[in-house]
């Protein structure tokens, strides 16, 4: 996720990776700054963006080819999509552990690298179209417990 936000702030994947590489040494050197119960990935964010500042400067040149302004605006919007990615990611996490223990290996199988749906049809034992039902309904029943959720924390 942190190479992406920097990817939005240069546009150069060779550019992304280098300023990543710094990045993670400086949160691995000032890992002792970092306050315990605060959100991990905001505080690497704004890391990441001053890495990327410091990259230019140092070049003595500009990797942009945005105004400084236009880039705290990206970097800000970009920083807002991550948070929403990481919120969605958490909702998903809680529901996942409501499902049954085999709707949840389901999902997880199905999603996992080489997962299929006639693969998991053959070791469970099932049709194709019993695994594809199950699948349906508990993606269904992940969807909706990812809204209830949303729903009660924005009333809440």
């Amino acid at each position: 996720m942190l190479y992406a936000y920097i990817m939005t702030l240069v546009g150069n994947p060779v550019v992304a990776s280098d300023v990543l590489q710094e990045t993670n040494l400086v949160l691995w050197q000032k890992a002792e700054q970092f306050t315990e119960g605060t959100s991990f990935i905001a505080w690497a964010r704004k890391a990441a963006y001053f890495q990327v500042l410091a990259y230019a400067r140092d070049r003595k040149r500009s990797i942009f080819i945005f105004d400084d302004e236009l880039l705290g605006e990206i970097a800000e919007e970009s920083a807002k999509k991550l948070a929403a990615h990481d919120r969605q990611r958490s909702l998903l996490h809680r529901c996942l552990k409501r499902l049954s223990p085999r709707n949840r290996e389901l999902i997880q199988r199905r999603y996992s690298p080489g997962g299929s749906v006639a693969n998991l049809a053959r070791e469970f034992g099932q049709s194709v179209g019993a695994i594809s039902q199950a699948l349906y309904r508990s993606r269904q029943a992940l969807i909706d417990c990812t809204r209830s959720i949303a729903e009660q924390e924005e009333n809440a």
